[in-house]
């Protein structure tokens, strides 16, 4: 039910996940060449924005669904994630095809160091803190918030559109058409489970597996 509280802590916490965009739009036009830099930024003004949020949510003594922050996690979910992986991967190779091209992320970085197994791994270690990032914000927060008022057809709706823009800004429209699909996956298993821990997972996996792919 709506009350003060939470209406008070909707309008604040909306302006709390300004930074992060603003941090985003920032960094873009500084960095336009160098991807793993650009994670780095978005992953650190990421992890601000829950820090505000999660701030704001103790004064306010309001923390919506937990923010699907939860370790009750069972054998059988585990089977959720591989299949939900399977599905992500034929998304991605269906995508590819109906697009026409091979590759849906302009990547620009050369490796400089000798190291490149090394620069990798840390790239991969980056990739999964702002899969925790993006889960947290866009699943967490955003679906929670609009789920407790609407449906959840337009709760996911609503929160597949801003999520897009943000993609759309970082990697262009057609990456954000795919993510904008990867995201209905993420958004089912969100609704089906009530864990961002499961969805965090799979985003890591899919993550993983584009950086594998196009690497």
């Amino acid at each position: 039910m709506e009350t003060k509280i939470t209406k008070l802590f909707r309008i604040i916490s909306s302006i709390a996940i300004l930074p992060a965009f603003l941090v985003h739009f920032t960094l873009y036009f500084l960095h336009t060449k160098f991807w793993p830099d650009k994670f780095v930024y978005l992953a650190c003004a990421g992890i601000v924005t829950i820090l505000l949020l999660l701030l704001l949510s103790k004064i306010f003594n309001y923390f919506p669904n937990n923010y699907g922050m939860s370790l009750n996690i069972k054998n059988k979910d585990f089977l959720y994630i591989l299949l939900f992986f399977g599905a992500t991967v034929i998304l991605w190779y269906l995508y590819n095809y109906l697009i026409g091209i091979a590759n849906i992320i302009p990547w620009y970085y050369d490796y400089p160091s000798k190291n490149i197994i090394f620069e990798k791994l840390i790239i991969i270690a980056i990739l999964i803190v702002l899969a925790f990032v993006e889960e947290f914000l866009f699943r967490g927060y955003l679906l929670n918030i609009y789920l407790e008022k609407l449906n959840p057809v337009i709760s996911v709706i609503i929160t597949l559109l801003i999520s897009s823009i943000y993609y759309a800004m970082q990697f262009g429209f057609i990456f954000a058409g795919f993510m904008l699909l990867y995201g209905i996956l993420l958004s089912v298993l969100y609704i089906l489970k009530k864990n961002i821990i499961l969805t965090t997972l799979l985003h890591i996996l899919g993550y993983i597996f584009i950086f594998i792919v196009i690497s």
